[in-house]
């Protein structure tokens, strides 16, 4: 776990060196911009805004503690969601005054390169060492900055062999606001592969990807990916096992911190015109408008939602030319689109904030087990809060169209019934049914005649659940309420 992380800590160190010097003597605009930052900011924690917009990072920042003549020392740290550690590593950044160039572009002030000292790591693989990442922030006299930070190759083996290309990342920020910036990644092929020459041996390639990415002043991030492939192979034939490719896409988002919240509120939106999927054993499909969209927003009266939406249409030329159109038992259907919403909502502060310690704690545990104490802090706080549960699932195909959705929340008796009881019913109760009484829900489900037909589930809601056909649809109403469940107002349990 630890090389991993020094993995993504190296990733992470890109960028994060360069915006500290200091020049006694000159009268440049960016001498001045940087003493006043350096005076201001030694021996602080300095948020680095770039890396913590990752939902995968909780917290990166650097801190400066000693400047001499041209040499900074500075240690930066990297704490991920859900790892209690925090991964410190030192940083070494030399100045190098007067005028230089980059890409064609003169700058008056000169560079600072840092590069990460990783000595105290000693069991990185030698291919991992103080030359293999490094950043270069160019200064113009206005405080103007372009930072070029990169990964060169690396190769490893053992086991297995992991060998990437390099990274490449130019950002262009201002030392007046080093939280607004833009940055091109251009990170090259990776591939990951079992040494093995067992039947399921298989290798793991990334295409080559260009990424563009801009935050504004307000926390709000756009973005843009150029088209690129993962890929799965067969060690022993080379042949490829499934494949996903990505057209160009399109993001935007928002994060900012909010005040006793302890995660960000941090969302995003992705769109790819289209992404085809290929398998040995099914052939190639294809989804196209893909729109990908979650995160944790921002609700009203100091609460959150935490959301997650996914839609798609289908190509439906290639899905009938796959295996998929021959389904089971000679079920045929062509999905057209289709849609799927996760929402939890209202959620306050305190509750957030317990499931984000508690996660922390046990993510990474090789056996996750919540301790009873734990598990009755949590449920005290869900008793708070008048949060709720809701998903709605939306297919469309040549036969008919089905949608469903359902919302779950807490009953009286779940929000009057002392915390630790509850918790302690859940766990000795091996029948779920007897814990329903805890909750409230709804369920809504209608299904075309003749996709129900087709797929033959009409046999199943008229013999099993009562139901019967009106207006060409099924319609089921289920509903949970004083731990009884009744669907179309007929009593089941």
């Amino acid at each position: 776990m630890k090389k991993i992380l020094i993995v993504i800590a190296a990733i992470a160190v890109i960028g994060t060196g360069g915006y500290w010097a200091l020049n006694k003597s000159a009268n440049s605009v960016a001498e001045q911009q940087l003493t006043t930052f350096l005076n201001e900011n030694q021996n602080k924690p300095i948020t680095i805004t770039r890396l913590e917009i990752d939902p995968t990072v909780d917290k990166a920042n650097v801190t400066i503690k000693d400047v001499k003549d041209n040499h900074i020392s500075s240690i930066f740290l990297l704490k991920l969601v859900g790892q209690n550690e925090e991964l410190k590593i030192p940083l070494n950044s030399e100045i190098i005054r007067g005028k230089t160039e980059y890409d064609g572009k003169s700058y008056g002030f000169g560079k600072i390169v840092t590069h990460p000292d990783l000595s105290q790591f000693k069991e990185l693989p030698k291919a991992i060492n103080n030359d293999t990442l490094t950043s270069t922030q160019y200064i113009a006299l206005d405080g103007e900055i372009t930072s070029v930070d990169t990964i060169s190759g690396i190769e490893i083996k053992d086991k297995g062999s992991i060998k990437f290309g390099g990274l490449t990342a130019v950002s262009q920020f201002s030392l007046l606001n080093t939280s607004v910036f833009e940055t091109k990644i251009s990170s090259q092929k990776l591939t990951i592969s079992d040494a093995s020459k067992q039947r399921n041996a298989q290798t793991l390639e990334i295409s080559p990807i260009e990424l563009s990415i801009k935050l504004d002043e307000k926390g709000n991030s756009t973005g843009s990916s150029e088209p690129f492939s993962i890929q799965l192979l067969d060690n022993n034939t080379q042949d490829i096992v499934t494949r996903g490719q990505f057209s160009k896409g399109n993001y935007s988002g928002t994060y900012k911190h909010i005040d006793g919240l302890t995660p960000p509120i941090s969302n995003g939106e992705a769109n790819f015109e289209h992404i085809v999927i290929t398998d040995s054993t099914i052939g190639e499909n294809q989804l196209n408008n893909v729109k990908l969209l979650g995160g944790i927003y921002e609700a009203k009266n100091n609460l959150v939602d935490v959301k997650a939406n996914l839609s798609a249409d289908v190509d439906t030329e290639k899905f009938k030319a796959s295996e998929l159109s021959r389904l089971p038992r000679g079920i045929q259907v062509t999905p057209k689109s289709l849609s799927y919403e996760y929402k939890l909502s209202d959620l306050s502060y305190d509750l957030v904030n317990t499931y984000y310690d508690i996660i922390s704690r046990i993510q990474f545990d090789d056996n996750p087990e919540i301790p009873q104490e734990t598990q009755k802090q949590l449920m005290t706080s869900i008793q708070k809060t008048d949060g709720n549960l809701s998903m709605a699932l939306g297919i469309k195909t040549e036969e008919g169209n089905a949608d469903g959705n359902i919302y779950v929340a807490l009953s009286e008796k779940g929000k009057t019934t002392p915390a630790e009881a509850i918790v302690s019913k859940i766990n000795s109760s091996y029948q779920s049914e007897k814990n329903l009484e805890f909750i409230t829900a709804k369920a809504n489900v209608v299904i075309d005649n003749e996709l129900a037909d087709k797929t033959e589930l009409s046999m199943m809601l008229q013999m099993m659940l009562g139901v019967q056909p009106k207006d060409n649809k099924y319609t089921i109403d289920a509903e949970i309420k004083d731990g009884h469940v009744n669907i179309n107002g007929r009593p089941i349990m």
